[in-house]
């Protein structure tokens, strides 16, 4: 999914230098790059380390009460590629968490899948484990059996969070797992680390499974790489002046694509001059301008 103007804020940790994979040479004949964990999107970090937790007993974030010293998860056997168009990273984790004396260190596997568009489900997450959120509402499928088992959260805003029973069908193979999504980002995180590019292949295909059977009316089939090169144009903005200087040298195709995309700058796909950009920002509602600054703010505020 492209993400115009959302300029993701760098990790405040610094990344772990790579150690060699023992599946390298395994991994790159089925097709995976070795990768260190800046391979792992920044944004979903975060969302990966309180699935940690909380499929380990814990809560999802830090607490005086419940944790003496917080920890990272630590990434190993990182690998990515592209599969039908959609950027994949899989890895696998660790991260040392409380136990009522001991610290012990936890081991996960962790995938990460490029997503069309925003679905409208948070998370999917075992009944058995504490909740990610207390806050978003859940979203019960009418399935008994699934719902004793499993948990489903909404995204506010989006519309029904649909699992399908081909989709339930799929999460219901294990009940050590969550699927949560991050903007266009699908993660899994599940119990236990994998041992061999077997069990790695076996996961992935278990993800993609269940991204295909999200109907195409709640998801796009496929991954728009299209407007990628906008992408990168749009990311290197760091000023208003950036920004009318590159809607003046768009092309007539550029200007179509702008319009279909999900950047704040598609309200101005149309506008060729200083004076339209201005008077187009004056047009819109609140939460559009809004938009609009936070994008140039996220440049100037973080350096």
């Amino acid at each position: 999914m492209a993400l115009f103007g959302r300029r993701r804020q760098e990790s405040s940790s610094k990344a772990v230098p790579r150690e060699q994979s023992r599946f390298e040479s395994e991994a790159a004949a089925a097709g995976w790059q070795a990768a260190d964990e800046t391979a792992v999107p920044t944004s979903a970090r975060d969302q990966i380390q309180e699935c940690v937790r909380v499929l380990y007993g814990e809560t999802a974030r830090p607490t005086a009460t419940t944790d003496l010293q917080p920890h990272r998860t630590n990434y190993h056997d990182v690998f990515r590629t592209s599969i039908d168009g959609r950027a994949m990273t899989i890895a696998n984790g660790s991260m040392m968490v409380q136990a009522p004396v001991l610290e012990h260190s936890k081991r996960v596997s962790i995938c990460v899948a490029e997503l069309p568009s925003v679905l409208a489900i948070a998370y999917i997450e075992p009944h058995r484990v504490p909740a990610l959120s207390r806050v978003l509402p859940e979203a019960p499928t009418g399935n008994p059996t699934f719902d004793e088992r499993f948990k489903v959260a909404a995204v506010e805003g989006f519309g029904p969070a649909v699992v399908t029973p081909e989709m339930q069908h799929i999460v219901m193979a294990h009940i050590d797992w969550i699927f949560r999504t991050d903007g266009g980002l699908l993660i899994c995180v599940r119990e236990g680390a994998w041992e061999s590019v077997t069990e790695m292949r076996e996961f992935v295909d278990e993800v993609l499974a269940f991204i295909a059977a999200i109907p195409e009316s709640v998801l796009p089939s496929h991954v728009d790489h299209s407007t990628d090169d906008l992408v990168a144009r749009i990311d290197k903005l760091e000023s208003v002046e950036d920004a009318i200087a590159f809607l003046q040298q768009l092309t007539p195709a550029e200007r179509e694509k702008l319009a279909k995309s999900d950047t704040p700058l598609a309200a101005f796909a149309d506008v060729t001059t200083p004076e339209e950009a201005f008077a187009r920002f004056e047009s819109l509602d609140q939460s559009q301008k809004l938009q609009l600054v936070t994008m140039f703010d996220r440049v100037t505020g973080n350096d």
